[in-house]
């Protein structure tokens, strides 16, 4: 979504006098605050080197991979014999 419509206004904003921001500088910044709370967040640092094209992270951590991998398992065999027959 981030990279069809990076300009996008997020509507989030209580105050009116406010200027509007991005959904994907507010993203980034619950991100980054997220990361304050809990710093080994692997989801967290694996979508906002993402979100910021963060050239450091090469590659997943073994943690994230593992754990998205873990997320699916529940939903895999629904997945190949319903959705993909």
């Amino acid at each position: 979504l981030i990279e069809i419509a990076p300009h996008r206004k997020c509507g989030m904003i209580s105050d009116p006098e406010q200027e509007e921001v991005s959904c994907q500088e507010m993203a980034n910044h619950a991100l980054s605050k997220a990361l304050k709370y809990d710093p080994n967040h692997e989801k967290a640092k694996h979508m906002l080197a993402t979100l910021t094209a963060d050239a450091t992270m090469t590659r997943a951590s073994n943690k994230y991979v593992k754990s998205l991998f873990d997320d699916y398992a529940n939903d895999f065999e629904h997945s190949l014999v319903e959705e993909l027959n």
